[in-house]
């Protein structure tokens, strides 16, 4: 067996384990006894909140593909980007992993050049970190504020997010300039690789075309700014929803903090977060004084919603590969 596949399988059974632990926090009966509070209209509504988080998450992409001068029907990279988020929510890192196969259906359905397919990609999960990261900062003050995690945890925290955000928006910056840093080091670490001078050559006109369309086309790129704003917003709000519907009355603050929980415990190259995600759930409500019974009930909700969502993905996904067009 290779050595991905034996660490794949390690991060599994490790994801696995952490999750049965912390699921044994609440008994499934307490568990489930949150959970028959939902009605058919609250679950309905919850659905209806998630669509719309996703099709404005798709707004950025779009946004970027119609600043390119690509014409594409706004349907065609919502289910592009469904399913590579199936391919990045199933499998282990820090929700990457989708990206080639968003590359791989814009060249190989609509047609367009394998450089520009891979700019619009980039530029799409470039921003989104960018966002990502800004959120981290952003919530982590909120903790502070709330004073519901240690001085030392928070500096930790705060420090980490803010060092996460200087990363991206720094190549942001550089690609704005018309630099080519990534270019440049493919080309000194591939020096005496035969295919290394096409690798570079092909990485540089994607940062061209990168750097290229944040200079001659602002509007977009400040659009595609706006509807990640947008989308964080649906995503708070969607939270405390699903915690309200559960019982769960939390504050905007309390909304953010333990969003905020959520986001840093995806960063952990677990599949999907799996343990992470439900820990981290746990210790941010349970601070914030909520029984560990409404914690897990609310985070295994989300789990079963990002399935559902990756089931979708994956189905669509088949599809693509499997139509010649």
């Amino acid at each position: 067996m290779a050595r991905p596949r034996v660490f794949s399988l390690l991060l599994w059974v490790l994801a696995l384990l952490a999750l049965f632990l912390v699921v044994r926090q609440a008994p499934p009966a307490a568990i489930w006894a949150v959970w028959r509070r939902l009605t058919v209209e609250q679950i309905t509504a919850l659905i209806a909140a998630n669509a719309a988080v996703l099709v404005l998450l798709t707004g950025r992409w779009w946004s970027i593909l119609r600043g390119q001068g690509y014409r594409i029907g706004y349907h065609r990279p919502f289910g592009y980007r469904l399913a590579a988020f199936a391919v990045s929510y199933l499998t282990p890192g820090p929700q990457f992993g989708g990206e080639p196969l968003q590359v791989y259906l814009l060249h190989r359905r609509e047609a367009l050049p394998l450089t520009a397919a891979t700019a619009t990609v980039a530029l799409d999960r470039l921003l989104e970190l960018v966002v990502n990261f800004s959120f981290l900062i952003l919530g982590t003050g909120v903790v502070i504020g709330l004073g519901v995690a240690g001085p030392s945890a928070t500096a930790l925290l705060f420090g980490l997010a803010l060092a996460l955000l200087s990363l991206p928006l720094a190549y942001l910056l550089m690609l704005a300039r018309g630099r080519q840093p990534l270019a440049r080091v493919l080309a000194t670490l591939t020096r005496r690789w035969s295919h290394g001078y096409r690798l570079a050559t092909l990485m540089a006109e994607v940062e061209n075309q990168a750097g290229r369309f944040c200079r001659q086309h602002p509007g977009h790129l400040l659009l595609a700014l706006g509807v990640s704003l947008g989308a964080w917003a649906a995503m708070v709000a969607e939270y405390w929803l699903a915690a309200r519907f559960l019982g769960v009355s939390l504050g905007p603050a309390q909304t953010v903090a333990a969003l905020t929980a959520a986001r840093f415990a995806y960063l952990l190259p677990m599949p999907g977060g799996l343990g992470a995600f439900e820990a981290g759930q746990l210790l941010a409500l349970t601070a914030l004084g909520f029984g560990p019974a409404e914690a897990m009930a609310l985070a295994l909700l989300i789990r079963g919603r990002d399935l559902v969502t990756a089931a979708l993905g994956i189905w669509l996904g088949r599809r693509y590969l499997d139509d010649g067009r």
